[in-house]
């Protein structure tokens, strides 16, 4: 009896500790058009987007409702917004992009890309 309550007692103090590890989270962030890229550790895993990106903004000093959050997608290979904060993972690289020039950057490469495709006149 006495193994066993040593052994459960073993195993408790080594999964608090694991967990104590994996909870914390290391990310690295940047801005657009900003050559400063900072770590933002967290003790723990952000529950949403909302508590995420203020923090994000607070590293930098950037006004929340201004900025959009990004994380680099290895699917696609280039920064998405974030909308789900389960993608986020430990040794992440995020990103923070200006809503406005978001938008004008967006439509100047449809207006880019519509003259490209029109015939020569």
């Amino acid at each position: 009896m006495r193994i066993t309550q040593v052994i459960q007692t073993s195993f408790n103090e080594a999964f608090c500790c694991w967990c104590l590890i994996v909870t914390q989270m290391k990310l690295k962030v940047s801005v657009v058009g900003n050559r400063d890229v900072l770590k933002l550790v967290l003790e723990a895993h952000p529950g949403n987007v909302a508590e995420l990106h203020p923090l994000a903004c607070e590293k930098f000093g950037l006004v929340l409702h201004e900025i959009t959050l990004q994380y680099f997608d290895t699917d696609f290979s280039e920064f998405i917004n974030l909308t789900d904060v389960s993608d986020v993972t430990d040794l992440m690289s995020l990103r923070l992009c200006n809503k406005k020039c978001n938008s004008e950057s967006i439509s100047a490469s449809v207006t880019a890309t519509d003259t490209e495709l029109r015939p020569a006149t």
